[in-house]
């Protein structure tokens, strides 16, 4: 708290006029100042000597309060732009020079090919066929030539990639794999 020009009280007032979202956490020897910390809504106030589980306590109080970051990709279909959250798309389809990606909110078409759309989206979506790129959170089961989703649907694997699309498969379940016939 107690610096050669100023305080740390001070300087968490002048971070607070430009971030008023910044955690800040006090960690001081001067426990009189743990009331003044409440003036600039510091999340805590850890005095010294500082425990490592106290310092745990904090990070995850911080973690907890951090809103969830939501991926999305912007796209144009049909003329107008459309935000997607990567989460909601389970898979893309593509039929001629259109992809149609299916959502949890219904489908959403766009002129690009697979491979620009592969491109745009995160590694969290892989191909599985030649006309289908599937998003890994949203596979359900492995089968043994297709694939089903979280909503039902069954997309094919090719046989070209069904090695590549079960290794997949296998890491993001952590090992739980359950084949059917």
């Amino acid at each position: 708290m107690e610096m050669n020009e100023t305080d740390g009280l001070e300087v968490a007032k002048k971070i607070r006029q430009t971030d008023k979202d910044l955690t800040i956490v006090f960690a001081t020897a001067y426990a009189e100042y743990a009331v003044q910390g409440y003036d600039v809504q510091a999340l805590d106030y850890l005095l010294k000597p500082i425990e490592l589980d106290k310092v745990k306590r904090v990070l995850k109080r911080h973690l907890d309060r951090q809103p969830t970051i939501i991926e999305k990709v912007t796209l144009e279909s049909q003329g107008e732009v459309v935000k997607l959250a990567l989460d909601d798309i389970l898979y893309v389809e593509v039929n001629r020079r259109e992809c149609e990606i299916h959502t949890l909110n219904g489908p959403v078409t766009v002129s690009r090919t697979l491979k620009e759309l592969s491109e745009e989206l995160s590694d969290n979506f892989i191909q599985t066929h030649r006309s289908y790129l599937v998003n890994v959170s949203h596979m359900n089961r492995l089968l043994k030539t297709d694939i089903e989703l979280s909503n039902g649907v069954v997309v094919p694997v090719s046989r070209r990639l069904v090695k590549q699309v079960q290794e997949r498969f296998v890491t993001h379940n952590k090992g739980a794999v359950f084949y059917d016939d």
